[in-house]
């Protein structure tokens, strides 16, 4: 991969829109990545995907989409967990 290719899909969706979550290092030392959302754009610093994940949403978690269909094609998807 070249040096201009530095974003990578995560397997998040963003917690505003839903869209899928890009990744690519920081501008610093290299701890802390720079997180973007593939639809609506949003993008923060952050140590991992939480800042701006859904999983940062209380009761929600990122999954694989098990059954990808035309009506729900997404390959990564924020699904409710816990509630009981």
């Amino acid at each position: 991969m070249s040096d201009g290719h530095l974003w990578h899909f995560t397997a998040h969706v963003c917690g505003a829109c839903y869209g899928r979550v890009l990744a690519r290092p920081g501008e610093d030392d290299g701890s802390a990545e720079v997180y973007r959302c593939a639809n609506c754009g949003v993008e923060r610093e952050g140590e991992d995907e939480s800042a701006i994940c859904a999983c940062g949403l209380p009761g929600v978690e990122c999954l694989p989409n098990d059954d990808v269909t035309a009506e729900w094609p997404g390959e990564v998807v924020a699904v409710a967990v816990g509630g009981g």
